[in-house]
């Protein structure tokens, strides 16, 4: 049998001392057939966090360049005249997985290439057929990111290009499957307030449910001021020899070849003339999810600019202020009025108007901490395992010492903590790697969360977090005590977070390696409290709490004081957000070893 290259799910015949898998992801959802898989050798292009940010940055001048380049392309083709910005902010989105995807999986073949290129091997890849078109960008998304099929479709595409001499192409029958799950590009009003009010200037803010017609009919009486003058996007450069000319050639193509019907044909036609008939009042605040993968709602918002209305968005994750990297829509921040954060006013270069609000969500949850079980309750992030994206957290090959890392540390807790620890797993997509069936095989002991996980942290004794993401600024909201762990260079942080991370660490909340953490969990575990109730616990996590999970008691009139100061600002007004103040604690923790 000749050696053989998988760039997509490995055989079942796969042997590891003859066999090269191109990536952890040729094991997703075949782990349990190939024991031992995890101890293999994998490329991995952007092994640092250095090289991560610098492939954000390289991809999101890209996007800027191509949504220039669309929006010409896709005026003539559907007979508009209509403005970068409008254009901008509908195809961001697309264009911005595309890039990330496409060189994200073009580098791995670069490096394997490099590394195996005059070495004979067989190849298996996908027959040369026609990538099936998605019916909206949701639908596109989930090809992308959860069909292992269309991913090697796609990694196919790009041997086919780079393959060196001494490989031989072999192809399978496996193709892309063309049945679309669902059509989520359709504009369906699906509730008796949608079909009233199709389109509210408080479409969506969380923590806002009910009471959204209440705000929007306070936003239509607020001032109007002019938007920007200057709607032409800030533009990043893209600089000569970024990327190889096959590269841009092949991205090019990719994206036309692909391009969702809501996007290149009679949806986008459809979800146009709908958002077309629907009001706008040039000057009013329009308050909305405007970066989410629905092409209704980013259809609404790029006319809504377009007719000089004032887009204002909200933080919806932990990841917002805290990572070095910002990998989706970077750019439309810049068109926005404001970006409502949980507290912090910069991260990582993003542009634009980042305000502090008092968020009705954590509000929700304000000191609702109740220790009413002896529960230790752990928590993880997704095991995603194919690297589509420039996310600030373990790439592929990294994911498994991080899913390696739970079970050292569950087996580092003494028995009695042991027993009384649940683990709550991430919803599992196709293409992640095993987790909940991973860790009952590695520490039996240890129960799962299957059904609402929010309780259980607000009635836990202690919370246990192995990654920086949104249910540690709910557990800080809520004032749920906790220890954190996870391996800094695998979650690196932008500069403006890291000394709030510092000061986690030095009041021993927040540990680098698992088995530090655990013993923590041991030495706190007879009174976590009187632990979580000291001085320096206490004066670290309000100002961790200041910075990115501000609460308040009556956090809704605080809102309609966020809504009315910034109706009263001209779109051009205080565009940079004001420095964050630095303090003694901040002059504290800077001046600390820093390991993020």
């Amino acid at each position: 049998m000749n050696r053989r290259l998988f760039v997509g799910p490995v055989a079942g015949d796969f042997d590891p001392e003859l066999d090269i898998a191109a990536g952890p992801w040729c094991f997703a959802g075949r782990e349990a057939s190939h024991p031992g898989w995890e101890s293999l050798e994998f490329i991995e292009p952007f092994d640092t966090p250095k090289k991560l940010v610098a492939a954000e940055i390289k991809t999101a001048a890209l996007t800027d360049d191509r949504v220039a380049r669309w929006a010409d392309r896709l005026n003539l083709h559907h007979g508009l005249d209509r403005p970068e910005v409008f254009w901008g902010r509908y195809l961001n989105l697309w264009i911005s997985l595309v890039a990330m995807a496409t060189w994200a999986r073009w580098r791995n073949a670069e490096e394997l290439i490099a590394r195996y290129g005059d070495v004979s091997m067989d190849v298996p890849v996908c027959s040369d057929a026609q990538f099936p078109r998605s019916s909206g960008f949701p639908d596109f998304m989930s090809r992308l990111i959860s069909d292992s099929e269309f991913q090697l479709a796609l990694d196919s595409r790009i041997l086919r290009r780079l393959c060196p001499a001494a490989w031989t192409l072999v192809e399978q029958d496996v193709v892309p499957a063309h049945d679309t799950p669902t059509d989520e590009s359709a504009p369906v009003q699906t509730s008796l307030v949608r079909r009233l009010l199709p389109r509210m200037a408080v479409d969506h803010l969380p923590g806002l449910v009910l009471s959204k017609p209440l705000y929007s009919a306070l936003v239509a009486l607020l001032p109007r001021r002019a938007a920007a003058e200057n709607r032409d996007r800030v533009v990043a450069s893209l600089e000569d020899g970024a990327f190889p000319p096959d590269y841009l050639a092949f991205l090019d193509w990719f994206l036309a070849e692909t391009i969702p019907d809501s996007i290149g044909g009679a949806g986008f036609r459809s979800l146009d003339s709908a958002a077309s008939a629907l009001r706008y009042v040039p000057g009013r605040l329009y308050v909305a999810n405007t970066r989410a993968p629905s092409d209704q709602a980013r259809m609404i918002a790029a006319h809504a600019l377009m007719a000089g209305e004032r887009l204002v968005n909200t933080q919806h994750g932990g990841w917002e202020g805290t990572t070095a990297a910002v990998p989706w829509n970077r750019q439309t921040y810049a068109d926005d009025h404001a970006f409502l954060t949980w507290g912090w006013e910069r991260q990582a270069g993003l542009p634009g108007r980042c305000l502090p609000h008092i968020a009705p969500a954590l509000s929700n949850v304000r000191n609702r901490h109740r220790a009413t079980t002896s529960m230790l309750v752990m928590v993880g992030a997704r095991l995603a395992a194919n690297g589509m994206r420039f996310d600030c957290v373990p790439r592929p090959r990294a994911m498994l010492k991080y899913r390696q890392d739970k079970v050292a540390f569950l087996n580092a807790l003494r028995e009695d903590i042991r027993a009384q620890a649940q683990y709550r797993p991430y919803t599992r997509d196709a293409c992640d790697f095993e987790e909940k069936t991973y860790i009952q095989r590695h520490v039996p002991a240890v129960g799962m969360i299957d059904n609402d996980f929010h309780r259980s942290m607000l009635n836990s004794r202690l919370l246990v977090i192995d990654h920086p993401g949104t249910t540690m600024h709910i557990a800080v909201a809520a004032n749920v005590p906790m220890v954190c762990f996870w391996n800094p260079a695998d979650w690196p942080l932008c500069p403006e977070a890291k000394p709030y991370f510092v000061g986690l660490e030095k009041a021993g909340i927040l540990y680098s390696d698992a088995v530090s953490a655990a013993a923590h969990v041991n030495d706190i575990w007879a009174d976590v409290l009187t632990w979580w109730r000291s001085p320096e616990v206490v004066d670290t996590i309000a100002a961790w709490r200041h910075q990115f999970a501000r609460t308040r008691r009556f956090s809704r009139l605080a809102l309609i004081g966020t809504l009315w100061r910034l109706s009263r600002q001209e779109g051009d007004q205080d565009r940079e957000a004001t420095p964050i103040p630095k303090g003694r604690w901040y002059k504290s923790q800077t001046n600390s070893r820093v390991v993020h």
